[in-house]
């Protein structure tokens, strides 16, 4: 596993359960080991529920750094300024680099 250098602390909302859930535990906590400054808050939230969660938050400018949904959630979280376009991004190596505007916004 590729773990990203340097010093962080972001927070991670999916709706996993079961293998799943148990899998991203196993992936992060091998990021933890990898790279102890690089911290992950993580919040499962009911998949159910996660959409209306991250929107109503973002509306109000909270809200997770990084979420994991589904991919037919882009255009009405777009629609609506939720997420951040990050076309702009280039990859280096194996990991996005974003240009300084877009990580200094701290999420939504």
């Amino acid at each position: 596993m590729i773990a990203p250098e340097g010093a962080a602390d972001i927070t991670f909302w999916h709706g996993y359960t079961g293998v799943e859930a148990d899998t991203m535990g196993q992936a992060l906590q091998a990021l933890a080991e990898k790279n102890p400054d690089f911290k992950v808050t993580v919040l499962a939230v009911p998949f159910d529920q996660l959409k209306n969660k991250v929107s109503t938050e973002a509306a109000t400018g909270g809200g997770p750094d990084v979420f994991l949904g589904p991919p037919d959630w882009v255009g009405e979280l777009a629609a609506a300024n939720l997420i951040a376009d990050e076309s702009p991004v280039v990859i280096e190596g194996d990991w996005p680099v974003l240009p300084p505007q877009d990580a200094s916004t701290g999420g939504f």
